[in-house]
Parts: structure tokens; sequence; C-alpha cells
């Protein structure tokens, strides 16, 4: 829908290069086939060229971070040990998977030993002023009535300190899986 009002604007699309972009994407397309194993080509240069746009958004985050602020001047930043900041949990309304056992967390999650962690955590809020080896003892009298939980591939941490609310950790999660040719991706 643009092209007419762009052509009434600018003149014949004569005037246009697109070489520039032709450039970027025949680079981008050798680059990526370079890192394939030159088998089943195209999810993996797919898969390459969104690894390296991800590393391309985590670097500029960071020196967005590392940066001073510009308009501002040079941030001032407070030395002395960390403080614990307040953190929310930020997850979708519906769980990736709704039931998995505690054997397939293990399985498939590389989550070991969980259920005894999930006893630990139920002690820990239910006795929060107990000792060590109280605390050991509760956990392991702790009764679990289920043998699955929901599980969420992907879990955000925000602090409540900055306004606005800022995204200060994220978790993402995948059970093993097989890519194509049959090879196991640990989870």
């Amino acid at each position: 829908m643009h092209y007419g009002p762009s052509i009434t604007l600018f003149g014949t699309t004569d005037n246009y290069n697109t070489e520039q972009t032709k450039r970027l994407h025949i680079d981008f397309t050798k680059e990526a086939y370079h890192a394939t194993n030159h088998k089943d080509k195209l999810p993996q240069m797919t898969t390459w060229l969104c690894q390296c746009e991800k590393v391309q958004q985590h670097v500029a985050l960071v020196r967005s971070h590392q940066e001073p602020d510009q308009q501002h001047g040079p941030s001032v930043k407070i030395i002395g040990p960390p403080q614990p900041s307040a953190q929310s949990l930020k997850m979708t309304q519906h769980p990736s998977i709704k039931a998995v056992s505690f054997e397939d967390l293990h399985e498939l999650y590389g989550a070991v030993q969980f259920q005894d962690a999930l006893g630990e955590f139920i002690a820990c809020i239910n006795y929060p002023g107990a000792s060590g080896n109280a605390l050991h003892a509760c956990a392991t009298n702790t009764l679990i009535p289920f043998c699955s939980v929901p599980v969420f591939h992907k879990v955000k941490f925000t602090s409540n300190n900055i306004k606005p609310v800022e995204i200060v950790d994220v978790i993402h999660v995948q059970p093993e899986q097989k890519d194509t040719c049959g090879h196991i991706i640990p989870p």
C-alpha cells in the first residue's frame, strides 16, 4: 500500500538503490551457510541467524547499561556491597506443559532431586526460623500429595524498585530433544 504514495512523493522507482540490502543478504547467507555442517542447511542457517541476532541484542543491552546516560551526564554508581532488591516473577497465565511427573523432570529437564528440593522449599516456607538440621528433618518428613507439576518454559524476574518496571533476569527451560538428524539436544 505504500508504493503508490511513495512513487507520487519521490518519483519513479528507478531512483532507488537496493544494492546495500542485497549485499547484506548475501553476506548473511554466506556466513550462515559456512556455520552449518552443509546438511539440513536451512534450519541450521535460520538457527544461526537467530542466535547471532540474540547475541547482538544482548551486547546492545549490556552496552546500554554500561554507558552513562547522555542526557543527564555520567551516572553515579553507589560503591559498596550489593543490596538485595525486591523482585517479582512474570510468567504466562498458562504453563507451557500442564503436568510433568517428577521422574520426567529428572529425565527430560535434568532437574536432579526435584522432589527433595521441593520438600526443603516447603519446609523453609512453613518453618522460616528453624535451624538447618530442623529444616532438613522437616523436609524429609514433608508429604507431597502430588506427583507432577506444571512447567513454565520461560520465567522473567522484574525489579520492583525501578520505575518503570525493568526485567532483571530471564530463565529459559527446554526439555531434552532430538534434532532433525536424531542427535540428542540436552535440556
